[in-house]
């Protein structure tokens, strides 16, 4: 954009300077002060990198990133829209935060699977196991292996906005999904 600088910050944040930014939130400095750097340059809270012909390419949100337990870290987003590239595929919930790999939720998209009846009988199909078994192997040669996915499950269901598990649009409410199958993300790190 013309008149706007954007820069990556060392932690992978975008930041961007404009004379057309917003100066900060009405009487509200300390909200202010955290939206911006010591040099004046606000915090997206996106995740980014340039590339040599200084086009910006978002690879996530900040506050999703997800810390190893090797310290590495992994914006989900990227490997979660790689899986979700399958029309098979309708959510990929990657989580890892704290564990020393990254596991994966997916649910499918029956129409696409040839299915309008029974999820949870679809989703246990060894012929949709194999498929989203080459997906994710698929997905996985695209990503360091810090952001591969070792161990998923299909779920017998869609994530939902019954269950707060989604916004109206679609996008998942991490903090819930991590709540509601708290005990499916557990088993998938303790059955090896």
């Amino acid at each position: 954009m013309p008149m706007c600088e954007v820069k990556i910050a060392a932690d992978g944040e975008i930041l961007v300077k404009s004379p057309m930014m917003f100066a900060g939130y009405y009487k509200a400095p300390e909200n202010t002060a955290e939206m911006f750097d010591a040099n004046g340059w606000l915090k997206t809270g996106d995740l980014g990198e340039l590339d040599e012909d200084g086009f910006l390419k978002i690879t996530g949100r900040k506050k999703e990133m997800i810390v190893l337990s090797s310290g590495k870290n992994v914006a989900p987003a990227l490997i979660e829209n790689i899986v979700r590239e399958s029309h098979l595929v309708s959510h990929c919930f990657v989580s890892g935060d704290g564990r020393s790999y990254c596991v994966a939720l997916i649910t499918l998209n029956p129409a696409e699977a040839g299915s309008s009846g029974d999820y949870a009988k679809l989703a246990s199909l060894p012929v949709v196991r194999k498929a989203i078994e080459d997906i994710v192997a698929r997905s996985n040669s695209r990503v360091s292996s810090s952001e591969q996915i070792k161990r998923f499950a299909i779920l017998d269901r869609d994530f939902s906005p019954e269950f707060d598990e989604v916004t109206p649009t679609m996008k998942l409410k991490r903090k819930v999904v991590s709540k509601n199958f708290a005990k499916t993300i557990e088993n998938l790190y303790e059955n090896k």
